[in-house]
Order: C-alpha cells, then structure tokens, then sequence
C-alpha cells in the first residue's frame, strides 16, 4: 500500500503534537497513555491517542487500552467493548533496547522473558518474549523511533526490567 506523502506529512505533525500534551496529563494516567502510545506504534495504528482515567486509555474510535485486572505492568489491547487482542506485560520486558534504522523506518526490539506479548486471535494465543516495531523516522523530531523509546523509558521508570540471562 502507497501513503501519499501528505499523509505522512500530516501524520508525522500529529505525532509532534501529542508529546507536549504529556505534561498536561495528571501523574496517574501517565502509564496508560505510554502503554497507549506503544500500542499504537506497535500495531502501525494512526489514531488519536486520548486517556479516559488511569485505567483506561483509547486510540482512535476503535481500540481501547486497559490495565490487566490485578496487573501494574501488564496493559491489554481490545476493540472497544469487544475482545482482547494484544496484551504487554511491561515487567517482563528487559531496559535493553536494540534499534536498526534505515532511511525512512527503523525496527526496535525489546527483548524479555516468556509472554511480554501475547496476541489473541480468535481462541488462539501466541506469546512472544520480545516488543519488535517498525516505526517510520523519515519525518521530523520527534520521530516515531524517538516516542516509542520515550514511552518505554518512562514505563521502565514504573515497571521494574525483566533480567536476562548472560
């Protein structure tokens, strides 16, 4: 599929704009709203990002992200007021990030332990134990590349690193 460049262009400003707003959020909802961002960015979502309360945030009109009952660290994915697709467990994420940047997009990975992310299709769940995004950076700052490393260092500020073997 081609994005015509206005659109990137167009996304590109959006994306400059949210960032800013963070200080205007209150210090509890700050959590879901980073979750929120890495879901979007994740899942290639170009949706409005809003926050509702602490334990719930959307993108766009479509997606709904929530605190896992019980969980600090663990957020979910869903449909709004459907099923659960994608749930991160921040906690069982490593503070180590790798990155390969190309031209216009960049592939960051997040290793850590058995089910960080697990998508749900269906009655089937594949878990992975590593956060892999492919987040376009041919645009000016704040790059995608540059909100999803803020997002996580600010979940990684509350939700303690998974540690990997040697």
């Amino acid at each position: 599929m081609t994005v015509p460049r206005i659109a990137i262009t167009a996304i590109a400003f959006a994306a400059a704009l949210v960032p800013a707003a963070a200080d205007d959020i209150p210090e509890a909802m700050k959590p879901i709203a980073a979750a929120a961002r890495i879901f979007a960015l994740e899942n290639n979502l170009q949706d409005q990002i809003g926050v509702h309360d602490e334990d719930e945030g959307h993108i766009g009109e479509k997606f709904e992200v929530n605190h896992a009952p019980g969980e600090k660290c663990t957020f979910t994915l869903r449909h709004r007021d459907g099923p659960i697709v994608e749930t991160i467990s921040f906690d069982k994420l490593s503070d180590e990030y790798r990155a390969s940047r190309g031209a216009k997009y960049a592939a960051l990975t997040v290793p850590g332990r058995a089910g960080a992310v697990c998508e749900i299709r269906g009655s089937t769940k594949r878990c992975s134990d590593q956060l892999a995004m492919t987040l376009f950076v041919d645009a000016q700052a704040p790059t995608e590349l540059d909100l999803a490393v803020r997002a996580l260092r600010y979940l990684a500020g509350i939700c303690p690193a998974a540690a990997l073997p040697f």
